[in-house]
């Protein structure tokens, strides 16, 4: 997806009540508020957090619901609450899977293993609720009568998520409106032949099928995959290593942590791979496409704890080595994530300005708001 200038005129001419209208009348008002880039790449943060994540959401609570139809009539009678479901769901099917990328300011241990400064850091959230060390043997069950439900599923410290109160309200608002409206829904296919969206950033299908009322009718939500880009790398930059990993190697004596386990791109089974990546310890190499690496945190402790921690930055330009120095072409398929210029990619000072300026479209008033939208949009689908 990419954004540019010209992407604001309309709303410029027709500005509404929306956070993209207010966003702009601060850049026209005062420039020293926020950049032209600032304001493309804030847009683009909101939309790809706000429509991307909700719809990965939607999708797998509707799929873990429809396939454990006992826990869906607990909801139904009001044995538990639909707060119950969203936290459940968070914690066992983040809706982002993998988020690109914190770095290192300086050297720092974690749980064994020294991140040097400038090295990238992978949060896998697709683990961390997972953690059997959190949530011990049954942390990979679907369970909406769980007592503890911890997740990090919106982040934590200074990056929390600043839409997860609406996030909620959303989730709360949409799930039940749609069960009320087709309380005998059923999904149109099994639950393994869905097939995941081809990203390992993103936890979702590519869509999800359902029979509304019984009827051999459904709702298609169909996501396209992003184009893919050339490998960098014509050598692996570890030497005897580029083949995957199959955790059945160290049954044969390989020693598994000299080479980096190669993350499937196409992200065809993230919980299996976070299996195996967290059998490698807490934290692990991993290659990304184009041949860099990364360290991948699969512990919730330990993500926690890297989260709050000051020696860790969102700033690419400022703290990672290989694109500070021209080393990582715009075709590279994480470049955008990496290269924007908003407050995901900011901290300190200029994080709290560029939030600051964001905040206001993530009140309770524009909770509120949205409601009736939500609400509307179940509304019009056909019994």
């Amino acid at each position: 997806m990419t954004l540019s200038p010209i992407s604001s005129r309309g709303k410029r001419a027709q500005p509404g009540d929306d956070i993209t209208s207010d966003l702009i009348a601060a850049r026209d008002e005062d420039g020293s508020l926020l950049t032209e880039q600032e304001l493309v790449d804030t847009i683009f943060a909101i939309l790809g957090a706000g429509s991307e994540t909700t719809i990965n959401f939607f999708d797998n609570a509707i799929t873990q619901l429809l396939t454990h139809p006992e826990q869906l009539e607990l909801v139904k009678s009001g044995q538990v609450s639909w707060d119950d479901v969203i936290e459940e769901v968070l914690r066992l099917e983040s809706p982002l899977a993998s988020l690109p990328m914190r770095f290192a300011v300086e050297d720092i241990q974690l749980d064994g293993v020294t991140i040097h400064r400038g090295d990238p850091i992978l949060i896998n959230y697709a683990a961390l609720g997972r953690d059997p060390a959190l949530h011990g043997e049954s942390a990979g069950v679907f369970d909406v009568t769980r007592q503890h439900k911890e997740h990090l599923s919106f982040g934590h410290g200074a990056h929390y998520c600043l839409g997860a109160g609406i996030a909620r309200m959303v989730a709360k608002t949409g799930l039940s409106a749609l069960f009320e409206r087709f309380p005998r829904m059923t999904l149109a296919v099994s639950a393994k032949d869905l097939v995941p969206y081809p990203t390992f950033i993103m936890n979702g299908n590519r869509q999800l099928l359902v029979h509304l009322s019984g009827a051999h009718r459904g709702v298609r939500r169909a996501v396209s995959a992003r184009p893919g880009v050339k490998k960098r790398h014509t050598t692996h930059p570890f030497p005897g290593c580029g083949l995957r990993l199959d955790p059945l190697v160290s049954l044969f004596g390989v020693a598994m942590e000299k080479c980096p386990y190669v993350l499937d791109r196409a992200g065809s089974d993230i919980h299996k791979e976070a299996s195996n990546l967290r059998a490698r310890g807490p934290v692990t190499l991993v290659e990304l496409h184009g041949g860099y690496t990364a360290w991948s945190v699969t512990s919730y402790e330990a993500a926690k704890q890297l989260l709050m921690d000051p020696r860790i930055s969102k700033n690419t330009k400022a703290h990672w080595p290989e694109f500070r120095d021209g080393n990582v072409p715009q075709d590279w398929e994480l470049y955008t994530w990496v290269a924007m210029d908003n407050m995901q990619t900011r901290d300190g000072k200029e994080h709290d300005r560029l939030r600051k300026l964001v905040a206001p479209a993530f009140t309770g008033r524009q909770a509120v708001k949205s409601r009736p939208i939500i609400e509307e949009s179940v509304n019009r689908l056909p019994r």
